[in-house]
């Protein structure tokens, strides 16, 4: 990737394992633990179908108060090396 590249930008495609070396817990687990906070009683066949309901009936206040402590991590390294490229113009946004 250090060389030019004779057909222009490169594409990223970024997953959950940026995040998880991070500290974040992966969806699955943190859709649980909210479930199980505040879902207990919301019916469905599926974790992902109960957590949408849940996640439809509050508010985006609410919402952004229950992920905070999930999120609060401080980012791995490899997230500065990524931010770079970016400002470099390694990198497009589709």
């Amino acid at each position: 990737m250090r060389q030019k590249s004779d057909r222009g930008k490169f594409a990223l495609m970024l997953g959950a394992g940026a995040s998880i070396s991070s500290g974040t817990k992966p969806t699955s687990k943190i859709m649980e633990e909210l479930l199980g906070a505040g879902g207990k009683g919301i019916p469905g066949s599926s974790v992902e179908h109960r957590f949408d309901t849940l996640w439809q009936e509050l508010s985006d206040q609410r919402r952004g108060n229950m992920l905070d402590p999930y999120l609060d991590v401080t980012p791995s390294r490899g997230y500065g090396k990524l931010g770079s490229s970016w400002t470099r113009g390694i990198w497009t946004w589709w």
